[in-house]
């Protein structure tokens, strides 16, 4: 009966509240973990077109050129312009490969990291000479203008000092004439980015011969990245 007793009268005790265990004090210089912000997702056609291109785009290193043809006793008026990409592949196969003149489609960019000028073998010394002598290559990319590339057409790279060129051979291609943009300085175009590019001829202006031709190849080198239909 005592133990029956004396288990029932511990059974009728109240019972101790468990105090409640202390919070952590936080440690002195050492920040709450911040909540991990949540990606930033693209919302406008170009946000998304951009996207697409950094993930998933196809990249080849096809140059763009244009092709620039001037014949016998051709006349360029002094302070005029002769433009350059401002036709299509499509009408112009022979001529450029851009397939929007002027500018880049929505679903394609070229960062370009080189400009050459190529001289054709059928363009006489005469012509060249004259052209490279009164023009000027000038480049803007919107608003912006590439200055290194704004400068006398006979100080481009490769055509440089170029005065008698009796005999040069125009079928090898003179790396000289490649003007390469150092790394970070490359030109973007990008996706429907428009751009101009063209000669300036000088206020004297030139004619060519009667037995003058004129035929160069403006290229600009680079990576084309285009967008890949998933």
């Amino acid at each position: 009966m005592r133990s029956l007793f004396s288990r029932n009268a511990q059974e009728r005790l109240p019972k101790r509240a468990v105090p409640a265990t202390p919070a952590t004090p936080a440690t002195p210089g050492i920040s709450a973990t911040p909540a991990t912000a949540a990606a930033p997702v693209a919302t406008s056609p170009q946000e998304i077109r951009t996207m697409a291109l950094d993930n998933i785009g196809e990249k080849d290193t096809q140059p763009l050129f244009f092709r620039l043809t001037q014949a016998a006793n051709a006349a360029q008026a002094g302070n005029s312009k002769v433009p350059l990409f401002n036709v299509t592949r499509t009408t112009n196969p022979d001529k450029t490969n851009l397939e929007v003149a002027n500018g880049m489609p929505n679903t394609s960019r070229f960062i370009v990291s080189g400009v050459e000028i190529r001289v054709n073998p059928n363009t006489t010394a005469a012509a060249l000479a004259m052209f490279i002598a009164h023009t000027r290559l000038v480049l803007n990319v919107g608003a912006k203008g590439y200055e290194k590339l704004n400068q006398p057409t006979i100080l481009f790279p490769g055509l440089g000092g170029v005065r008698n060129i009796t005999g040069l051979d125009f079928s090898t291609s003179d790396v000289r004439g490649l003007h390469t943009f150092n790394p970070g300085e490359e030109v973007k175009l990008q996706e429907s980015q428009t751009f101009d590019m063209r000669f300036e001829v000088d206020a004297t202006g030139y004619t060519l011969g009667a037995a003058d031709v004129l035929d160069v190849v403006v290229i600009l080198k680079g990576q084309k990245q285009s967008q890949v239909a998933l």
